[in-house]
């Protein structure tokens, strides 16, 4: 049974979900300067099961002012890092930016219903990864079978493996394995050539190169 996906969006604003509780994994986390400020900003992909849309959402944890910036222990990503050194039972200090693409979370979901200069028209408004509610797992832990509720782009097979070449000569057959990343792109994937993790894309890219189609 197909599950109704609440969101929409234009191809110009970020998308808006119904506020709500989702799985989801980090793209990317860095941290970035902007008008004397300090903010890890990062990516997110909301696992929607029978959702055929690629769900990706901004999250905000905000460092304070440049020159002073650092991780205070009430701070939102302080608390992120508790939540995975809890989860590995390791020391928090210890939880780097780019650690936490290592894991699947469960996270909390708001709209942004107003900016600095008031409140935001109501076309205007748009969804936001707040908070990290727990740790789900390891990413790598997650089966090839979880790449099913991975929300993929319109028009791709709800198969993933009927797009993927089946063989690539020079890497090898096609394997599904624990669900990781693209050796290309970061891309998230559970297929791989002879060893090599390869997203629908870059499979077919290659393969093209070869003389596959």
């Amino acid at each position: 049974m197909t599950t109704t996906c609440p969101f929409s969006w234009t191809e110009d604003l970020p998308p808006r979900i119904k506020e709500n509780e989702y799985d989801a994994v980090v793209l990317s986390m860095k941290k970035v300067n902007r008008f004397g400020l300090t903010t890890v900003e990062s990516q997110w992909r909301l696992l929607i099961p029978d959702s055929r849309e690629k769900i990706q959402l901004s999250g905000y944890c905000n460092l304070g002012p440049t020159k002073q910036a650092k991780i205070h222990p009430q701070s939102k990503l302080a608390s992120w890092q508790r939540a995975v050194a809890a989860f590995t039972r390791g020391n928090p200090k210890h939880v780097t930016l780019k650690s936490f693409r290592e894991y699947w979370f469960r996270v909390r979901v708001r709209t942004v219903t107003r900016n600095a200069q008031g409140p935001l028209h109501d076309s205007d408004q748009y969804s936001v990864v707040d908070d990290i509610l727990s740790v789900g797992g390891k990413l790598s832990d997650l089966s090839a079978d979880g790449l099913l509720t991975l929300p993929m782009t319109q028009g791709e097979s709800s198969t993933p493996t009927l797009s993927y070449p089946s063989c690539i000569p020079g890497l090898g057959p096609l394997r599904k394995d624990a669900l990781t990343r693209c050796e290309r792109c970061d891309e998230l994937t559970a297929f791989s050539y002879g060893g090599h993790a390869r997203c629908l894309l870059h499979a077919r890219e290659r393969a093209d190169e070869e003389g596959q189609g």
